[in-house]
């Protein structure tokens, strides 16, 4: 395993977009959620048109595979997400592909 981290670009939007639906939380004993999920506006927001100002994140990558990310975005006003704070605070999105989680990618 060749891991590397770097910033995300607005190119990354696709890999961003898998990372959404694995930072999603499934409660133990619950079955997973159906992939297009992450197109409902609720959730959609936390990548829709990456690369907006303001938006930072960095990705994990195995060779050339994204294999996990970190991301932060404002959602404000009517596109405030799930854990709106106030109008000054961005809310972070983290997740890791399961097959790499307990490896310590994310430490």
């Amino acid at each position: 395993m060749t891991i590397t981290i770097r910033t995300l670009a607005p190119q990354d939007e696709p890999a961003l977009w898998e990372m959404c639906y694995h930072a999603l939380y499934v409660p133990n004993g619950y079955p997973p959620y159906p992939p297009d999920i992450i197109h409902r506006p609720e959730i959609s927001r936390y990548v829709a048109n990456w690369g907006r100002p303001g938006d930072q994140g960095v990705i994990a990558l195995d060779d050339a595979r994204p294999i996990g990310a970190a991301w932060l975005r404002l959602l404000i006003g009517p596109n405030r997400g799930h854990g709106y704070v106030d109008g000054t605070t961005p809310e972070l999105s983290i997740a890791v592909l399961p097959e790499y989680r307990g490896k310590g990618i994310s430490s």
